[in-house]
């Protein structure tokens, strides 16, 4: 038998974030082609959670998303770029 620990290597920032948010022990980080991994036990809590992550019930996924948008917004070149965006977001009624 293996007694090897398996581990699960993560790029995506949120998803390391939200298994360190439910109390998923962050056993390393390292960097790989400029891209930081975040190493995770793997096991069948890990695995839970990254599918309720994943799945469409979580809110976080749609969070996470919209944090993203809004740092391309921060990090653009034009403010023009960033009122498109605020402008398409906005619904009228």
């Amino acid at each position: 038998m293996n007694n090897k620990t398996e581990s699960i290597g993560l790029r995506d920032f949120y998803a390391a974030a939200y298994l360190v948010s439910r109390g998923v022990e962050l056993v390393s980080a390292k960097k790989e082609n400029g891209l930081t991994v975040f190493e995770f036990q793997n096991n069948s809590n890990v695995q839970t959670l990254l599918n309720d992550f994943y799945g469409a019930k979580n809110l976080a996924l749609s969070y996470s998303v919209a944090i993203r948008n809004l740092k391309a917004i921060i990090h653009s070149e034009t403010i023009s770029k960033r009122n498109d965006y605020v402008s398409q977001s906005i619904k009228t009624r």
